[in-house]
């Protein structure tokens, strides 16, 4: 009996990683003037940006399904944005 609840503890642990899943989609490698026209919003029309950092530093995400608050965005990080929804 208390084999048995060790070892369903034990692959309950193990076998936890798999059945989650991110709140976050991330998309890297959008262009300065892509990134602007995310946090510009609809209406407003952006002739120019500039952008300095690495290519998978900065990014959009959808939020839909995650409990931030918030839809969408612009994402900025001093790494790879892939990691976020980690």
């Amino acid at each position: 009996m208390k084999n048995q609840i060790i070892l369903r503890l034990l692959l309950s642990i193990c076998l936890f990683p798999f059945f989650g899943s991110a709140q976050l989609s991330v998309n890297s490698g959008l262009s300065a003037v892509q990134l602007a026209q995310i946090l510009a919003g609809p209406n407003i029309t952006i002739n120019s940006a500039t952008l300095t950092g690495g290519a998978t530093a900065s990014g959009s995400f959808d939020g839909t399904s995650s409990n931030l608050g918030m839809t969408g965005g612009v994402i900025l990080s001093n790494g790879d944005v892939g990691g976020a929804p980690g």
